[in-house]
Parts: structure tokens; C-alpha cells; sequence
């Protein structure tokens, strides 16, 4: 197998990172590869790029490691079944929806339910 010569090898990554920064639709890029730009703000366009992708991770982070610490724990608690609802045809087979029918909607209330 050919080794490829290392000067050839960084060129082609720095040629696909410019190509990603042109390209890409990340705020900023590509204003780090400009042409029309001074040197000058191509680097306070890096800077500020960099400093929002490491305060971005650094924020991911805090939130993970705070959602790690408290989990958040959800529970559902069904207080009363409604005769002839969807779920409880699925549970009950059948014989609970034939009875369905019978039921009148209009008298039930959030707060009978």
C-alpha cells in the first residue's frame, strides 16, 4: 500500500474543510473561509465560532450531568375506567364494546372522568 505524503494528506483535509465551511449551513463557517474578508476578521469570525461550539458542549454537558443528578420521573395514574372507552374495548374484548352504544357522552364532565 502507498503512503501518502503528509503535506499532500493535510492539504487535502484543509481543502474539505474549507469545502464544509463554504457549504454548510452553520452560522459563521463561512465567514472563516471568505475571500472578501481581511485576515483580521476571518479570525474574530474563528474565534467566535470556536468559543460558541466549546460553550455549546460545555452547556450540553451542564444539562446532562443536571438531568443525570434529578431524573425526571413521570407516572400516570388512572383513577376510574370508562365503560365502553377505546382502551377499555381493547382490554375487555368484545363484550365492552357492544355496550358502548348505551352510553350517553354528553354527561360526562372533566370531572367525571
Amino acid at each position: 500500500m502507498r503512503r501518502v505524503p503528509d503535506k499532500q494528506q493535510s492539504s487535502f483535509c484543509v481543502n474539505k474543510l474549507v469545502q464544509f465551511c463554504k457549504r454548510t449551513d452553520l452560522h459563521g463557517y463561512k465567514y472563516i473561509v471568505m475571500d472578501e474578508l481581511t485576515f483580521a476578521e476571518r479570525c474574530c469570525w474563528a474565534v467566535c465560532v470556536t468559543v460558541s461550539v466549546i460553550l455549546a458542549a460545555y452547556f450540553v454537558a451542564c444539562a446532562y450531568a443536571w438531568y443525570a443528578r434529578n431524573p425526571i420521573v413521570t407516572r400516570f395514574v388512572v383513577e376510574r375506567q370508562i365503560r365502553g372507552s377505546a382502551v377499555g374495548c381493547m382490554l375487555h374484548g368484545n363484550a365492552c364494546c357492544r355496550q358502548a352504544s348505551t352510553i350517553d357522552f354528553r354527561e360526562l364532565t372533566p370531572h367525571t372522568i
